[in-house]
């Protein structure tokens, strides 16, 4: 994000830090909060739910979002937080590797291609998923369903169970 909404974008996104974590973005003294960052990518959609898809990247380095619910869906590889288990909205789904979830909320993620694929539920625009991290694929997001009756996925997230591995927060 540049130009004229850049630093509007970066305003948005201390006062969100400030709510969820309880102090703002450190900034040096003298320097505007939009010249501080290098890049931001933020899905402003999430950030309501409190697992936010937030990539802030400052000088170059990129910031992961840690959750802290009980129970926490991690990458296999590299152990990056993904998604809250409480955030699961089913497990009876089917990805590559055979068994997998949909989830509502995921964090840590970037998009890879989007296509356009023929399901066993029908014809969905799909937008595959990466960590962060390890850049390891994870699932993919339904952009689009076609069919009336599975409009619900749009949005939501499939994460393959192969891919993850369950931690308890204590």
């Amino acid at each position: 994000v540049y130009g004229s909404t850049h630093g509007s974008i970066c305003r948005q996104i201390c006062v969100f830090w400030q709510f969820k974590f309880g102090s703002g973005i450190p900034v040096k003294s003298g320097s505007s909060i939009s010249n501080y960052f290098c890049a931001i990518s933020v899905n402003l959609d999430h950030l309501v739910s409190g697992s936010a898809l937030l990539r802030v990247s400052a000088m170059g380095r990129e910031f992961k979002v840690y959750l802290n619910g009980d129970k926490v869906w991690c990458c296999r590889v590299c152990k990056t937080h993904l998604c809250d288990h409480d955030d699961r909205v089913s497990k009876k789904f089917h990805g590559r590797t055979g068994d997998a979830f949909l989830f509502k909320s995921v964090t840590n993620v970037i998009d890879g291609k989007t296509k356009e694929k023929q399901l066993t539920t029908g014809v969905h625009v799909i937008i595959d998923v990466h960590c962060t991290s390890c850049h390891g694929r994870l699932g993919w997001r339904y952009a689009e369903a076609y069919e009336p009756s599975q409009k619900y996925k749009e949005g939501m997230t499939l994460l393959e169970k192969a891919l993850m591995v369950k931690t308890l927060n204590s």
